[in-house]
């Protein structure tokens, strides 16, 4: 979803700044921790974002106040009041996709970033398509259940063939943790060796997890709702 043309007016009335000139006032209080080589970067690079809950919806926000201009945002799902406690969501946005929420709310930040909505989430039929647009990969997709599991993987495997970088988050209880693949480099391995594609359809959710997350990054006090749950009673 591009930005309209017709500018929005800022709060006190004045006409918003030429795009220039009003992306150097945003960005100018990230010198000198960010250069002005890596400032353009930033601008200029596509950013996809796969799954905008609690992991990638973390992200959308920082990335557009720190100067990111193109944002490819991939979430089948709408808001429910039981997502208030930890996402980004608001009374009036309950109901709606995440991705078209955050788009919305983007261009009240910078009506000149484009941030394009995949309402449907990570498919077979969009895959290939933002993995090759995106410089950097954003896997916030959802693994409670096989169907998204299955397209976690298949972003993965597109990825790694087309050699981006993919930052993987996990929810553990309070904490989020990030695992990072850089398939630019040919010799890293598929989710670092611990998933093969040929074990997607064998896979449960549980199964995965306990392959991707090292044991020790599992907060203590999560551990007896986890026995609970492979028990089928959480």
């Amino acid at each position: 979803m591009a930005s309209t043309e017709n500018a929005p007016m800022l709060g006190d009335g004045s006409p918003l700044p030429p795009h220039d000139e009003f992306y150097r006032e945003l960005t100018t209080r990230n010198t000198p921790l960010v250069t002005p080589e890596e400032q353009e970067k930033l601008r200029t690079a596509t950013i996809l974002i796969a799954g905008c809950g609690s992991i990638g919806g973390a992200a959308v926000e920082p990335l557009i106040r720190l100067g990111c201009e193109n944002l490819i945002l991939a979430e089948p799902d709408g808001y429910d009041i039981a997502n208030m406690n930890r996402q980004s969501c608001r009374l009036q946005d309950v109901g709606k996709n995440k991705a078209a929420v955050f788009a919305e709310r983007m261009r009240e930040i910078n009506p000149y970033a484009t941030v394009e909505v995949h309402d449907h989430g990570i498919t077979a039929e969009n895959v290939d398509d933002v993995t090759t647009r995106a410089a950097v990969i954003l896997d916030g997709v959802d693994v409670t259940t096989k169907p998204p599991l299955r397209h976690k993987v298949n972003l993965h495997m597109r990825a790694k063939e087309k050699g981006k970088i993919v930052v993987s988050g996990y929810d553990i209880a309070g904490l989020q943790m990030l695992l990072v693949y850089d398939y630019s480099d040919s010799g890293t391995a598929l989710m670092a060796g611990k998933v093969k594609p040929d074990e997607v359809e064998k896979l449960e959710p549980f199964e995965f997890l306990a392959r991707v997350i090292p044991f020790t990054a599992i907060p203590i006090e999560i551990i007896p709702e986890l026995e609970r749950q492979v028990k089928g009673e959480g």
